[in-house]
């Protein structure tokens, strides 16, 4: 009688155990990388994946409906780039360049104590990613590029133009009516022009 108590005891603990919520885990808020604040978001827990968001000048915030599943999987790290979102937007031109963007990835790789990473970049994250693909291919284990712009010099000037559209938007307010079409579900690509 004794053993059967223990196992309908042990059958029961399996049945609270399994049956409890799985714990989220979530971290987030301004994180001092490379000379600059950078808002940091990271979801879940397991291998490493730095997600880094289109623009340049949004947000992160547009990935989270879409992110949450692969956070059961793996640690998720999405951060609004230098000069964008909720990181800090006091910046001069000498403080805003594709090499510093690629920098802060590689400061917020090692603040966190990660390795290597598995890194995503999406539009204009995509070429920021391969960009770091190229300075730390160390620091990395895989690159996910999804609807990337491309990597070439014809790509520079368009490059150097957006870079100086950021100098001209530094205040959130100029940025908040795009990301509000974007949040209603506008597709429309000359909501991005000024």
């Amino acid at each position: 009688m004794e053993h059967f108590r223990t196992v309908i005891l042990l059958i029961a603990l399996i049945t609270i155990l399994g049956c409890r919520e799985k714990t989220e885990i979530h971290t987030e808020g301004m994180l001092m990388v490379n000379e600059t604040d950078l808002y940091v978001n990271i979801i879940g827990e397991g291998e490493p994946l730095i997600v880094l968001h289109g623009g340049p000048g949004l947000s992160h915030d547009y990935f989270l409906p879409h992110i949450e599943l692969l956070s059961e999987e793996v640690k998720v790290i999405l951060f609004d780039q230098r000069g964008m979102g909720r990181s800090s937007v006091e910046l001069d031109s000498t403080s805003f360049s594709l090499d510093l963007l690629v920098e802060d990835i590689e400061a917020l790789r090692k603040e966190l104590g990660i390795d290597a990473i598995h890194l995503m970049g999406h539009s204009w994250g995509g070429i920021v990613a391969m960009q770091y693909a190229v300075t730390y291919p160390g620091s990395l284990k895989s690159l996910i590029l999804c609807n990337s712009m491309p990597a070439t010099p014809q790509f520079d000037d368009i490059l150097v133009e957006n870079f100086a559209r950021i100098y001209e938007r530094q205040n959130m307010a100029d940025l908040e009516p795009i990301q509000n079409k974007i949040d209603e579900g506008n597709q429309d690509i000359s909501i991005f022009e000024r």
